[in-house]
């Protein structure tokens, strides 16, 4: 990580909390993955790179869920799901399937409804 800091390598550094993060949630270590996942989004958001950051709030959430803390999981999931559904994110329809499969009220669906993605509002970075 020192590297890529002192090499100013923005994205590679998000990139390696992200894979990080994986590692540690295949280990089962799910909360330093989760603690990792949070390095990576601060570093996506700092980049302004929206993509990254939804893909990448969707992997704390699953720690969350492995461990049994579904009201992190949704809040997580939750939130990358907004973002997605905004950039019209090919991943969107998969959370909301995960996010339906914990229980409670439904993902929720695309700006009509439907399950279509909501208009972009913007660019995604």
């Amino acid at each position: 990580m020192e590297i890529l800091r002192e090499a100013r390598d923005q994205i590679g550094e998000a990139n390696a909390w992200d894979s990080i993060g994986f590692i540690h949630h295949r280990l089962g270590d799910h909360r330093r993955a989760v603690s990792c996942y949070e390095q990576a989004v601060s570093g996506y958001r700092q980049l302004r790179d929206r993509s990254s950051v939804a893909a990448t709030l969707a992997r704390p959430g699953e720690a969350h869920r492995v461990i049994g803390d579904h009201r992190s999981a949704r809040r997580a999931w939750r939130h990358a799901l907004s973002i997605m559904t905004e950039l019209g994110h090919v991943e969107a329809a998969d959370l909301r399937v995960r996010m339906d499969g914990l229980g409670g009220a439904p993902a929720a669906r695309g700006g009509d409804g439907t399950g279509s993605p909501a208009p972009s509002r913007g660019s995604e970075r």
